[in-house]
């Protein structure tokens, strides 16, 4: 059983016997973690504008899982959805400035390409992450639907081993559930993709990934770059 120690960003593992039958305690860091966001405040979409998004023109997903995502691919950027957009970026800012941290003055965050995908019954997206992106998110339309699937690169213990139990030290995929309106964040290097579509409604989902411009690094430690 995990159980949520007092120090900060640490786990205490409580349970497991030695062979004196002592209980073992033990501080558990999850160390270097990816940092997978889901946003609380969802998005007040009106039925005007989640028409508006069912009816975009869309073209065939060139990975082979049958979906079809929009034509345009800077959707964030038609003023039609400008409500949408500003939601997103507020929880862009939110994870780049609060969650890690980054020093504003010297870089800034924007929205690079955006689009909307469709899964209709028994389709899906194949394993991927997103290149030349700092931050990836998705955003849903609907509940309960297919999940979106993480999967780990490297194993932390590099055998096959039987488990008794899932857990997020021992996990080689992670996915989470479709939550209507609301809106997940993650590192785009993070590999991901979505199980079959079984449901007969439609999944639609927006997509969108992030760049940066500023100054990177210092002059001193001869690695200054400004984008």
């Amino acid at each position: 059983l995990l159980i949520l120690s007092s120090m900060r960003n640490t786990k205490t593992l409580r349970g497991y016997k030695m062979l004196n039958n002592k209980k073992l305690q033990a501080n558990l860091i999850s160390l270097f973690a990816n940092p997978v966001m889901i946003a609380k405040e969802t998005f007040d979409m009106d039925e005007e504008t989640k028409k508006y998004i069912e009816n975009l023109p869309k073209q065939p997903n060139r990975g082979g899982g049958g979906n079809l995502y929009t034509q345009d691919t800077y959707i964030l950027e038609d003023s039609k959805l400008k409500k949408l957009k500003d939601y997103v970026s507020n929880y862009i800012n939110f994870y780049f400035y609060e969650l890690m941290s980054v020093n504003k003055t010297r870089c800034q965050i924007y929205i690079t390409q955006s689009w909307f995908n469709y899964n209709k019954k028994e389709t899906k997206h194949h394993p991927h992450s997103h290149p030349n992106s700092i931050i990836s998110g998705v955003f849903y339309l609907d509940d309960n639907q297919a999940p979106i699937t993480f999967h780990r690169e490297n194993r932390t213990i590099n055998l096959d081993l039987m488990l008794n139990d899932f857990n997020e030290f021992n996990s080689s995929n992670y996915s989470i559930s479709t939550k209507k309106n609301t809106l997940i964040m993650f590192p785009s290097k993070l590999t991901h993709g979505v199980q079959s579509n079984e449901s007969e409604k439609e999944r639609i989902s927006l997509s969108f990934n992030t760049y940066v411009k500023g100054d990177m690094g210092s002059i001193s430690d001869l690695n200054y770059l400004k984008i």
